[in-house]
C-alpha cells in the first residue's frame, strides 16, 4: 500500500500541471453543471454559439461585438458534447481549468515553489467560488486573461530566439481574436517592458525592431486569412461593423461604476503601489526586480480591460494580473524572510488542506442539491438538464408557444428586450439585433439603425416588450418608439404585445 501511495505521489509530482487541470475539471463541472439557469452573459454568449453550430453566420447572421475565438472554439466543444446548454457549461468549466492552471504554472515561473504556488492557487479559486464568479460561467474575457498570462510567461522565461519571438505573436494574435481591445492593452504593457529594458541596458533597439517584426510577420499572417474567412462568408462588412465601428456607441453610452467594485479596486492600488515600493528599494534582490519589471506594466495597464463597465466582473478581469503580482510580493517578504521556513511551510499545508475540504464539501452539496431538486428541466430544449425555476420555465413554455401559433397564422413576431434570446433559442429562431437589443451591441448603425427597422416592419408585425428593464443596457430610446408608434393589443406574462 505504501509503495503505491509513493508511485501516486511521485506522478503528481512529476505531472503537477495535469493533475491540478484534471482535478480542477471535476470539481468545476460540478459545480456549473448543477448552478440553477438564469439571465446573464451565459445566456447570451451560448446564444451566440448555438446560433453559430446551427448553420448562423457570425456577423451577418449575429450581433457579436468581440473577434470569435471565444465561438469558434465555443462550437467545437458544442459539437463534441452536443448543441445544448450543458456545453456552454462544459465550456465553461473547460476555460476555467485552464486558467487557474496557467495560474499555477505563472506562480512556479516566478520561483515559487510547488507547494505554496499550488496553495496561492487553490486560494484564489476559493475566492471565486465564495463570491460565485463561477456563476458568470464560460466568458471571453477569461479566455482572453489565459493568453495574457501566456504572454506574461514568455516574457518571463526571456528567451532570445526567433521561435519564441513568433510565438509570442501568435499568442498576440489569439488575444485578438478573442477580444480585439486587449491587443491595444498588451501592446501597451509591452512598450513599457521594452522601454524598461532599453533603459536598464539590458537589450538594443535593434534587437527590440527585430521582436517587433518577427511579432507583426507571425501576427499579420493568420491575420490574413482570417480576413480571407470572411470575405468568403460575406461576413467582412458586418465584423468591421460590429467590433469596431460600434464600438463609439457601447463606449459612451454604457459607462458605468458600480459601488461593488471598490474592494476590487483597493486590491489592485494596493497591489501597484507595493509593486512601486519593491523597485525602488535598492536592498530588494535583482530578480525579484525583474519580475515586478514586467509584472507591473500588465498590472497597471490592465484595469482599462474593464472599460467602460466597472462592475465587479470586469474589474476582476481587469485586477487578476495585479492580484498575482501582490501575492508574489507579499511571498516574498513573508516566506523568504520567516526565520522559521519550515513552521511556515507546514502551516501554509494545513491552510491548503482546509480549502481542498472546503471546496469538496462545497461541491458535494451542490450534487445533492441538484439530485433532490424538483426544478430539473426535462423538456424545454436547448435546456434541458438545468435547474430552473418553475415560474421561468412556465413562461418560456407560454410565450414560445404564443410565438409559434402567430407563426401557424403568418403574423410575424419579435421580441426586443435583452431575455429574448431565451426564447428564440427554444424556437430555435434568429432575429439578429432584435435577439439582443442592448446599447453597444448594435453595430455601426447602433439605436437609431434598429429604430429603422422596427419603423419598416409590415403592417400586422407584432412586438413583445418587457414591462420593465431587464438590462441597464436596453435602449429607452428603441421601447419608446414600439410604445408611442405601435398599439398595445394583449399582454402575456410580463410582456406587452404590441402591433404595427
Amino acid at each position: 500500500m505504501k509503495n503505491i501511495l509513493s508511485k501516486v505521489k511521485e506522478m503528481i509530482k512529476k505531472h503537477d500541471n495535469i493533475c491540478i487541470f484534471l482535478g480542477l475539471e471535476i470539481i468545476l463541472n460540478i459545480y456549473l453543471l448543477t448552478t440553477t439557469f438564469f439571465l446573464s452573459d451565459e445566456v447570451w454568449l451560448f446564444s451566440f454559439v448555438y446560433k453559430f453550430t446551427n448553420g448562423y453566420k457570425l456577423y451577418s447572421d449575429i450581433n457579436i461585438i468581440t473577434t470569435p475565438l471565444f465561438h469558434f472554439v465555443g462550437k467545437l466543444v458544442f459539437l463534441i458534447f452536443g448543441n445544448n446548454y450543458t456545453s456552454i457549461r462544459i465550456y465553461g468549466a473547460l476555460i476555467y481549468g485552464v486558467m487557474f492552471t496557467i495560474i499555477y504554472i505563472l506562480f512556479k515561473k516566478i520561483k515559487i515553489n510547488k507547494m505554496y504556488s499550488f496553495t496561492y492557487t487553490i486560494f484564489i479559486f476559493l475566492i471565486f467560488t465564495l463570491k460565485r464568479y463561477f456563476y458568470i460561467g464560460a466568458s471571453y474575457n477569461f479566455l482572453a486573461l489565459v493568453f495574457v498570462m501566456i504572454a506574461i510567461i514568455l516574457e518571463i522565461n526571456n528567451k532570445k530566439n526567433n521561435i519564441n519571438t513568433i510565438f509570442k505573436g501568435l499568442v498576440l494574435f489569439c488575444m485578438f481574436m478573442t477580444k480585439q481591445n486587449v491587443v491595444v492593452l498588451y501592446g501597451i504593457s509591452l512598450l513599457i517592458i521594452y522601454l524598461i529594458k532599453l533603459k536598464n541596458k539590458e537589450t538594443s533597439i535593434k534587437e527590440v525592431l527585430k521582436d517587433v517584426l518577427l511579432m507583426a510577420i507571425a501576427f499579420i499572417v493568420p491575420l490574413i486569412m482570417f480576413v480571407i474567412y470572411l470575405k468568403t462568408n460575406n461576413s467582412f462588412e458586418d465584423f468591421i461593423s460590429y467590433c469596431f465601428l460600434g464600438m463609439k456607441e457601447f463606449g459612451t453610452k454604457n459607462i458605468s461604476v458600480q459601488i461593488n467594485m471598490l474592494p476590487l479596486s483597493i486590491i489592485y492600488i494596493v497591489g501597484v503601489a507595493a509593486s512601486f515600493i519593491i523597485i525602488r528599494k535598492k536592498e530588494i534582490s535583482i530578480e525579484v526586480k525583474r519580475i515586478n519589471y514586467i509584472i507591473m506594466p500588465f498590472s497597471i495597464i490592465m484595469i482599462f480591460w474593464a472599460y467602460p463597465i466597472y462592475d465587479e466582473y470586469h474589474t476582476l478581469v481587469g485586477i487578476l494580473i495585479s492580484t498575482i503580482l501582490l501575492i508574489y510580493n507579499l511571498h516574498y517578504f513573508i516566506v523568504n524572510e520567516a526565520e522559521n521556513k519550515s513552521k511556515l511551510e507546514r502551516k501554509m499545508k494545513i491552510f491548503a488542506l482546509i480549502i481542498i475540504v472546503y471546496v469538496a464539501v462545497n461541491t458535494l452539496a451542490k450534487v445533492c442539491l441538484y439530485e433532490i431538486s424538483n426544478d430539473i428541466n426535462y423538456e424545454l430544449k436547448p435546456y434541458i438538464g438545468m435547474i430552473m425555476e418553475p415560474e421561468l420555465k412556465e413562461r418560456m413554455d407560454k410565450v414560445s408557444n404564443y410565438i409559434k401559433e402567430n407563426e401557424e397564422k403568418n403574423i410575424d413576431t419579435k421580441i426586443v428586450t435583452a431575455d429574448a434570446v431565451i426564447y428564440m433559442n427554444v424556437l430555435n429562431k434568429n432575429n439578429k439585433n432584435y435577439d439582443l437589443p442592448l446599447t453597444g451591441n448594435l453595430g455601426k448603425d447602433g439605436e437609431e439603425g434598429l429604430i429603422s427597422e422596427i419603423r419598416n416592419l409590415k403592417k400586422g408585425t407584432r412586438i413583445l416588450i418587457k414591462k420593465k428593464k431587464m438590462s441597464w443596457q436596453e435602449s429607452d430610446k428603441i421601447k419608446n418608439v414600439i410604445i408611442n408608434e405601435f398599439t398595445k393589443i394583449d399582454e402575456i406574462e410580463d410582456f406587452d404585445i404590441y402591433e404595427k
